[in-house]
């Protein structure tokens, strides 16, 4: 469709301009749909088309048999740039455009090369035991020799000041080896840290769903400014977004059963709205409606164009309401 630049007098409901209005007329009554009048809209304004191009083709219309439809179309459920944490050079990059992830699935590795050396060094603090044994030996030498002057003490062959020596002597050996297991358990966790530092560094899905780019190829670097690795897309359920006249929401329910109709797989597809907005646009006189559907087999692409009829007796409540 060739849009114009320049403005002009148009229906901004069909987008059919307003000097072929009896024409238009003629065609609707053709294809069964009633004046947009009958939605409580006024029929034509006069504004820019590149302004009102969105709204002319999603606009709700009302059919001959008194059911109202809404047209939009359908987008991943969440679309998420992942980014790295830390900062890096790029090593390995484990998925290319249109890979199929599930959460947890390594996506981008930066170099952790300078962290395993350290790790290693970690690792080796960690599982020593030489200063602990040797703390341990004295410990024992420390409280035999204490013991045996105690005995001496007794039958008058030790003075009390070599008791109390040696019972001192006991106790630093007994802080000394408890600070040496103290040291073990402080490199046990400085492993962990180095460990939880190296897998910061392992980029990994955040859910199941489809990368849709690779931003970073290997040997490139990450920055804290653009972090950005992948983006990924999740299709599995979509989210259908459409645009319903204010005059009928309140026919339409949160948490509402409805059948969608993707036009371009003639496909009809169980869906539940998710949400309602509580704004509605002004200048369209539309409110913003989404609805969950199912897409385990991925076959609906986003940006699918569909639509949903709702029941003409709901719509006639609808007035009731309103009037």
């Amino acid at each position: 469709m060739i849009i114009p630049t320049s403005q002009q007098n148009i229906d901004v409901h069909s987008g059919l301009s307003i000097g072929n209005q009896a024409q238009n007329q003629r065609e609707i009554g053709e294809l069964g749909i009633f004046s947009k009048r009958d939605l409580g809209v006024p029929r034509f304004h006069s504004c820019p088309v590149a302004l009102i191009a969105v709204a002319a083709v999603f606009w709700p219309y009302e059919t001959a048999l008194g059911e109202y439809v809404t047209e939009g179309f359908a987008e991943p459920y969440r679309t998420v740039q992942v980014a790295s944490p830390e900062p890096g050079i790029v090593a390995e990059v484990h998925v290319r455009e249109g890979s199929r992830v599930a959460k947890g699935d390594l996506l981008v590795e930066l170099d952790t090369g300078t962290l395993e050396i350290a790790l290693a060094i970690a690792k080796t603090r960690r599982d020593a035991t030489g200063r602990q044994r040797a703390a341990h030996a004295e410990l024992t030498l420390r409280a035999q020799r204490r013991a045996k002057l105690e005995e001496l003490l007794a039958k008058g062959n030790a003075s009390l000041e070599e008791v109390d020596r040696a019972i001192a002597d006991e106790e630093i050996a007994a802080a000394t080896l408890a600070s040496v297991e103290e040291d073990r358990q402080a490199n046990a966790l400085e492993v962990d840290r180095i460990a939880e530092q190296i897998d910061r560094l392992r980029v990994r899905a955040p859910l199941d769903g489809r990368v849709t780019r690779v931003l970073r190829e290997p040997s490139e670097h990450l920055s804290l400014s653009q972090p950005g690795v992948v983006t990924l897309v999740q299709l599995n359920p979509l989210r259908v977004v459409m645009f319903a006249p204010i005059v009928r929401i309140e026919a339409i329910q949160e948490k509402e059963k409805v059948t969608v109709r993707f036009t371009d797989l003639s496909r009809d597809v169980d869906g539940t709205v998710e949400y309602i907005s509580p704004v509605s646009d002004a200048q369209s006189g539309t409110v913003e409606v989404h609805i969950v559907v199912p897409n385990g087999d991925e076959s609906i692409r986003g940006g699918s164009r569909c639509s949903v009829r709702w029941a003409g007796d709901r719509a006639k409540n609808a007035d009731d309401t309103g009037s």
